[in-house]
């Protein structure tokens, strides 16, 4: 299982991103990561955000967005409204591994340029807008 989350940045109707720049391929994808064996899911969001972009959230932050199932994995999605700094930087594993041809950035998405964005994988990217869609008619 893994677990992953979004977050909204309300002042840029935004949504966090990592961009990815793999065998020469442009893309996108949440932050988040596998669960550990000793973790529950939300501790696993909690913790991939931290080492991934330096964000520090409490289980009360978050909030059940969505599960999403692939082929080989379940994922379960937490969601949080972020109004702090908006350069954010990639940290811990992904810093250590991007290169040139194996880069890692994190950047903030508008709502509206979302859906054109070439997003891995292209279903949880539908996902993802349905949810928001609710989110704004609440």
């Amino acid at each position: 299982m893994r677990a992953g989350i979004l977050i909204y940045h309300p002042k840029l109707n935004s949504i966090l991103t990592i961009y990815r720049y793999k065998n020469g391929q442009h893309y996108y994808v949440l932050p988040g990561g596998q669960i550990e064996e000793s973790e529950s899911p939300i501790e696993a969001a909690i913790r991939e955000i931290k080492e991934e972009v330096q964000l520090i959230f409490k289980s009360e932050d978050l909030k059940p967005a969505f599960t999403y199932d692939s082929d080989d994995n379940q994922h379960i999605y937490f969601w949080t409204i972020y109004t702090g700094l908006e350069n954010l930087t990639i940290s811990g594993e992904e810093k250590e591994r991007s290169h040139s041809q194996n880069l890692y950035e994190a950047r903030w998405i508008s709502l509206s340029d979302f859906p054109h964005l070439p997003f891995r994988p292209k279903d949880l990217q539908i996902r993802i807008l349905s949810f928001f869609t609710r989110f704004e008619n609440r």
